[in-house]
């Protein structure tokens, strides 16, 4: 008998595979005419058996259905089905940045100095010799991967205690940028079934995307062919976030995709721009609400809302209407009585290499 996906999973989901349903089947199935009594060597088998056929079910083996599948893959089982298609994820990045040391004329800073901030460390990338200036800049790298070494100019306050080198200080001028985190399993399974759906070939906009796509910190990304002319090529990227990425990503990006254009083809990577977007809306609350909770919360979901269409073809057009619903759903607002979008009534356009940036949403009360 064929079964389908969900009815397997419901059999094995019920009370079927229980350890009492199991030796009560064994048992019924039994044709000789041994003792079928609790405690005689027949049950006892009986109940050994069954004891581990349910023990075989219990062991997951329910979630390793879904774990082989790509729509439900997560984790490890989605990394080993990425490579089934040649696509591994993202990794987790570490930022980095130029900091300033000043002191004694001839002062030797060693390569792999730590360097301290409130959130993190950081080490230099190569030796360095203080100047006759005075000074000395050094390429230096975050110890930790991630965002958390994306820091702001002035974070980088000292030399660790134990590698300390009398007389010299040292900082950062300018953020240091490029650490971005992992590729979470929705990012990662996306790209592969647009590799799998979208065709890629001899330098297609699809193959740009898709390029472009394969740097860590990139969560989606716009080609524009002929953007300036035969021959050129316009990429535009969004961060992972929903943002615009930093420039230690556009460089990466437009790194990459040098190695795999077409020979004669003129490419240029550029920052998705934001079209900032401001809500003023006047709601009657719920009774039980506080105004504040309920703008915190539509707050969030406003912004989750422009991040999902972000890029997407829908993302051409913010319904004027959409943000009425949007607000009317969020618990503890009882009606919408009257908002405006960027000051006006009327639904939002965006270019191609824009997208939709949540600057401010204020609820009045009524």
């Amino acid at each position: 008998m064929k079964r389908n996906y969900q009815e397997v999973i419901d059999a094995m989901s019920n009370g079927e595979y229980t350890a009492e349903e199991i030796k009560s089947r064994i048992r019924s199935y039994l044709n000789n005419p041994a003792s079928k009594i609790e405690g005689s060597f027949a049950m006892d088998s009986i109940q050994a058996v069954a004891q581990e056929m349910a023990r075989a079910i219990n062991m997951r083996i329910i979630d390793f259905i879904d774990m082989a599948m790509l729509d439900t893959a997560e984790y490890e089982f989605l990394d080993r089905k990425g490579l089934d298609y040649g696509l591994a994820r993202n990794p987790a990045t570490a930022s980095s940045g130029y900091v300033k040391f000043t002191g004694a004329q001839g002062t030797i800073i060693p390569k792999g100095t730590t360097l301290l901030a409130d959130t993190c460390t950081f080490t230099t990338d190569f030796e360095a010799i203080i100047s006759s200036s005075g000074t000395t800049s050094v390429r230096a790298t975050c110890t930790e991967l991630g965002i958390t070494g994306n820091v702001l100019a002035g974070a980088i306050t000292g030399i660790r205690a134990t590698e300390g080198i009398d007389g010299v200080k040292v900082t950062n001028e300018e953020p240091f940028e490029g650490g971005t985190e992992e590729e979470m399993d929705d990012s990662y399974r996306k790209r592969i079934y647009e590799k799998i759906q979208m065709p890629i070939a001899s330098g297609n906009a699809n193959s740009y995307i898709y390029w472009a796509k394969q740097v860590s910190g990139v969560g989606n990304a716009r080609c524009i062919p002929l953007w300036n002319g035969a021959g050129t090529v316009k990429v535009v990227i969004l961060s992972s976030d929903g943002t615009a990425p930093d420039d230690t990503v556009i460089k990466n990006v437009a790194d990459y995709i040098e190695t795999q254009r077409p020979i004669g083809a003129k490419v240029t990577v550029s920052k998705a721009e934001a079209k900032e977007i401001i809500i003023d809306c006047t709601i009657k609350v719920s009774a039980g609400y506080r105004l504040t909770d309920v703008q915190t919360e539509a707050n969030r979901i406003i912004r989750e809302y422009l991040t999902g269409i972000a890029y997407e073809e829908e993302s051409k057009v913010l319904s004027y209407f959409k943000i009425s619903d949007l607000i009317f759903n969020v618990e503890g607002v009882s009606d919408v009585l009257d908002y405006t979008v960027n000051g006006g009534k009327q639904s939002i356009m965006a270019e191609a290499a824009e997208f939709f940036s949540l600057s401010e949403i204020t609820l009045h009360e009524n």
